[in-house]
């Protein structure tokens, strides 16, 4: 299973430390990748059989060339006023009350698993809540 050490991926890994897939008769063994992009290549060319992510240029790109992939289930979901892509802040910058808000976040460094990926969209339409250009913050 191709899967991202991203807090969305929490539950595949708490799976399958609790024994649930074996339960269920499957044997699994988790790769890391950086993002959902990087999946795609080995997903297409069977090694791994499966893989977490978000839907990304590379998995249209995929299809349009008709590598075999496909979407099959949903690991998360939107509801009413909810996301589940959190923003983490640093303790201090958080308890010192310099991040309190989304404007706050100007000029701070933003990390995520990779650029140009589903995380990166929701970056800016986070950063355009406030506001905010996708290059007011800065990427480690």
């Amino acid at each position: 299973m191709g899967a991202l050490a991203s807090s969305s991926d929490a539950l595949l890994f708490i799976a399958e430390k609790k024994g649930y897939f074996a339960d269920q008769g499957l044997r699994v063994e988790s790769v890391r990748f950086d993002s959902a992009a990087q999946v795609i290549a080995p997903l297409g060319s069977g090694q791994p059989d499966i893989g977490a992510g978000a839907p990304s240029a590379g998995f249209c790109n995929a299809v349009a060339r008709g590598i075999d992939v496909r979407i099959v289930a949903d690991k998360a979901k939107l509801a009413g006023g909810y996301n589940f892509l959190p923003i983490l802040v640093r303790k201090d910058l958080a308890g010192s009350g310099k991040v309190q808000q989304i404007g706050d976040l100007k000029g701070l460094k933003v990390a995520e698993p990779a650029q140009a990926t589903a995380t990166s969209s929701m970056v800016s339409a986070v950063l355009g809540s406030a506001n905010l250009r996708y290059n007011d913050v800065s990427q480690p």
